[in-house]
């Protein structure tokens, strides 16, 4: 790069992705319009180099410290490490194939990160960061609890394929792996993809099978599945009747099958991508802090709520709601017109507003609620009830979102086929008809979210408060005589995330690690592992081996050795008291798994199965399938890198929501981009990870209020979105002010943060799916487990731009 347009290199960078589109020259020309024709040249030819396919391979063996490991892609060998893999997948998802760019991107960081170790370069700030180092706050999307499922298992294959679109229409490609009735298959051109229709029939020639299968020119009938984004490029499925045979192609299928079903050689692709929606839906279903409430319209001028599924964050909602009687009354939130107001809009997710309070007196408890449009309606005393309201200690300010849903996706099967495992076969038959009864009657989903937050209610106090009015609030109160329909509820039970069920039982025990020894009690067992409370802390830390022996249970048997047995450290709590272990893999541990095992068999009746059911078999998971696939809450997982703590996946049903467009800003469709909210930037610290940290710390959910001003017409994102926490604009004229110049100059949104530490993984979930995969598998198995201890916390982002707005008066601008 000539030292002409040097100091343009983050412009380029931007818009080397984009030199295939056809708005490329109208967006080249307005970046540098004050640039000479000169510059403009030298820049277009260098976006072009960078855009150009590139052939070379990258090799960091002489640039970094870490193990550089070959991997290849899109036919190219490459020597990176996991760093620059990250990074080398980041810049394929913007570019779309390996260019110039995509090397140049990877060593040029490497290469500037060694000088700078060396000294051989200044360290200075850039103004923009260039995509090299931003791409850290780059999520990809995770839409949860949507995974493929199998009729049969795959095995690899790979050989030629001629796919006939028509008699004059042929293309090319290689087999991945086949099974009875599909193939997965990578096409030599990527660009011959767009011929490419779904379910669109198709003969395909198998032309590098041996000879003496003779198929290489027998043409099979198969139909286009679809089309997933794979490793490097994008893969094709395709699927077949099996009874349409020929019954050559039918008896070579099955017999190579036969021979090559190995839990090595078995794709297993579908289940991994299962086990891994699973572990981040079982964090979100148990740390949500929005309540999912289910409406029953089988009569549709009566509308009610009939369930809603809470957990241990969100369950202050209903605690709130308590009467004197201890008898729950949130369905006073949900009269019959609220409903039908909502339902009528859900196709748009209509969102509402509830402002409420409660008042004690002569020992009985009463509860007042407004709507934003019943204020609207009511404008003689909206101000009333807001200023007193808000001066009250139980004020609270709800939204709810509505969304129409389709029961049927209330199943969930396994990724399995059936017959892969025991308890396949199980999974995936159809919903018991109790069970589509019970669901059949439900339409819509509400999502119920407790935005109340100091400063807003700070700011409904400044309005006047006309105190000869507020008896006149009393037509917003809830009548004792009129009590709503319970609403059957359903909390998510923490199910093991261990592969056996856990039992209830205390048992004295003594624990070694290393040189230090104390004694514990056990709080739960299983045959896989055990939680234990020690007397005192000894220095175990997570992934470290201590030795345990079972001092009481020992005296009841002599057929198996219960002392000093091996068990792996799977958490540790923040005080060192309290251990989650998992049996190590060895011949004494194979003992105590036997013991263990005998003990449970023999007293079933007696143990205490730390689980439980409701009614309707079924329906606890059904309502909680439900709540994964429809909630609008984004939630966004991450893990601890040094003192940051950065985004690794963002769950979300809503990735192109307009509500979060400044997240997805010239992003590629299955990413979003936190940095504006993530990056560093108050007094050195990065203001989400201290809601994390003291999340931690302090055991309770931490929250913030962020402002955030989006000008789409910008191309870069440090230029396009601005955000402002609440400790940037501490004075509520700041805000108003922000507010102001936002809607004048683009786009205003408000968003509440509210960050959590992650609950420690206690699902069954997915166990069957974990044991096939680890049974070839084994390291595979092992680092998907351990995702589920890795988080280093949650963050949920909901939507506030209308309460903002209405808070500060300006909700008509």
């Amino acid at each position: 790069m000539t030292e002409q347009i040097e100091k343009y290199q983050y412009l380029i960078e931007t818009l080397a992705p984009m030199a295939h589109e056809d708005d490329f020259h109208e967006l080249l020309a307005e970046k540098a319009k004050d640039c000479s024709e000169e510059t403009r040249f030298l820049l277009t030819m260098e976006i072009k180099r960078l855009a150009q396919p590139c052939i070379k391979s990258i090799d960091l063996r002489t640039l970094v410290d870490d193990e550089c490991t070959l991997r290849e892609s899109d036919g190219i060998e490459h020597y990176i490490s996991d760093e620059g893999f990250e990074l080398y997948q980041h810049l394929m998802a913007l570019y779309k194939y390996y260019a110039v760019g995509v090397r140049d991107g990877v060593i040029g960081y490497f290469s500037k990160q060694r000088d700078i170790a060396l000294g051989k370069t200044k360290r200075e700030k850039p103004k923009h960061e260039n995509t090299a180092f931003s791409h850290t706050y780059i999520s990809p999307i995770e839409q949860l609890l949507d995974f493929p499922q199998r009729q049969d298992e795959r095995v690899q294959l790979e050989v030629e394929i001629r796919v006939f679109l028509s008699a004059s229409v042929l293309i090319c490609g290689k087999t991945l792996d086949i099974s009875k009735r599909g193939i997965k298959a990578r096409l030599d051109d990527e660009t011959e993809l767009t011929l490419i229709k779904g379910y669109r029939p198709v003969q395909i020639v198998f032309v590098g099978l041996d000879k003496e299968t003779k198929l290489q020119s027998t043409a099979i009938g198969y139909r286009v599945a679809g089309i997933s984004k794979g490793q490097s490029q994008a893969e094709v499925h395709f699927i077949r009747e099996w009874d349409e045979g020929p019954k050559l192609f039918n008896n070579f299928i099955e017999s190579y099958l036969a021979e090559q079903k190995t839990p090595k050689l078995i794709d297993t692709e579908n289940t991994e991508a299962a086990i891994e929606t699973k572990i981040y839906e079982q964090a979100f279903s148990v740390n949500c802090p929005s309540m999912s409430l289910f409406v029953n319209t089988e009569k549709i001028s009566r509308p009610f709520v009939q369930f809603a599924c809470v957990n241990d964050i969100n369950i202050e909602i209903l605690d709130y709601w308590q009467d004197e009687n201890n008898k729950s009354t949130i369905g006073y939130l949900f009269d019959k017109e609220r409903l039908k107001r909502l339902i009528l809009e859900s196709d748009s997710d209509k969102s509402i507003f509830i402002y409420c309070f409660s008042h004690t007196s002569g020992g009985k408890v009463y509860f007042y609620s407004a709507t934003d449009y019943e204020l609207e309606k009511n404008a003689i005393l909206k101000d009333v009830f807001l200023s007193y309201a808000s001066r009250k200690a139980s004020w609270r300010v709800y939204k709810i979102v509505c969304h129409q849903l389709n029961t049927n996706d209330a199943h969930l099967p396994s990724s399995l086929p059936d017959g892969a495992s025991r308890e396949s076969s199980q999974h995936n038959r159809p919903m018991v008809p109790k069970l589509v009864s019970a669901l059949s009657p439900l339409s819509h989903l509400l999502t119920l979210s407790d935005i109340t937050h100091i400063p807003g209610q700070q700011c409904y106090q400044q309005r006047e408060l006309e105190k000869d009015k507020i008896k006149l609030l009393s037509v917003f109160g809830h009548a004792k005589n009129r009590l709503p329909a319970e609403i059957e509820t359903y909390k998510f039970a923490l199910l093991d995330l261990r592969r056996e069920r856990r039992y209830q039982l205390r048992t004295d025990v003594v624990v070694k690690n290393k040189s230090e020894t104390t004694h514990a009690v056990t709080e739960d067992v299983s045959v896989q592992g055990l939680k234990i409370e020690l007397d005192d802390a000894i220095g175990a830390t997570k992934g470290a081996t201590v030795l345990v022996s079972f001092t009481r249970l020992q005296e009841r048997t002599k057929d198996y050795d219960l002392q000093e047995l091996p068990y792996r450290v799977m958490h540790v709590s923040d005080d060192g008291y309290i251990l989650h272990l998992q049996a190590s893999e060895n011949d004494k541990s194979n003992m105590t798994k036997s013991f263990f095992k005998m003990l449970i068999n023999k007293n079933r009746d007696k143990l205490s199965v730390l689980s439980s059911d409701n009614a309707t078999p079924g329906l606890r998971q059904a309502l909680r399938v439900l709540q994964a696939r429809f909630s609008p809450q984004m939630c966004v997982f991450t893990s601890q890198q040094k003192n940051l703590h950065i985004p690794i996946k963002v769950a979300t049903n809503r990735p192109r929501a307009a509500i979060y467009s400044y997240l997805y800003h010239r992003m590629p469709s299955e990413y979003h981009n936190f940095s504006r909210i993530f990056d560093a930037h108050y007094q050195g610290k990065q203001s989400i990870g201290v809601l994390i940290n003291q999340a931690r710390k302090h055991h309770i959910a931490q929250s913030s209020e962020v402002f955030i001003f989006y000008d789409s017409s910008k191309i870069e994102i440090e230029d396009a979105v601005t955000v402002k926490w609440e400790h940037d604009v501490p004075t509520h004229v700041e805000k108003y002010r922000f507010i102001k110049n936002a809607i004048a100059n683009g786009e205003f949104f408000a968003c509440k943060i509210t960050a959590l530490e992650t609950q420690k993984p206690i699902t069954t979930l997915y166990d069957d799916e974990l044991n096939y995969v680890r049974r070839g598998k084994p390291k595979l198995g092992s680092r998907l487990e351990a995702l589920a201890w890795n988080f280093s916390g949650q963050v949920f982002l909901t939507d506030i731009t209308e309460e903002a707005l209405h808070r500060y008066r300006l909700f008509q601008q």
